[in-house]
């Protein structure tokens, strides 16, 4: 298991922040439209290759699903591992 420097697994901190970054991402692009209104799906600004992006990257590196899901199940199984059995 790989450990960040105060002992929790990587894995689950890289599988959160994949998730929360591709959501911000898309969230914030999503927002930005929304300001613009119709202009803001148009040519005339970068927020409609922006909002793809978003969308994107919520797919390439694994749907957001797995992400949380891995993370739930390494928490679920580190929790389980560190449990001191009642004496």
């Amino acid at each position: 298991m790989a450990l960040v420097a105060d002992g929790r697994d990587a894995h689950v901190e890289v599988g959160l922040a994949k998730t929360a970054a591709a959501r911000t991402l898309q969230d914030v692009a999503d927002r930005a439209v929304q300001v613009f209104g119709a202009a803001g799906l148009g040519p005339d600004t970068p927020l409609p290759a922006l909002f793809r992006t978003g969308r994107t990257a919520r797919i390439l590196d694994g749907p957001d699903e797995q992400h949380v899901s891995s993370v739930a199940r390494r928490v679920l199984r580190n929790r389980q591992g560190s449990a001191v059995a009642p004496a």
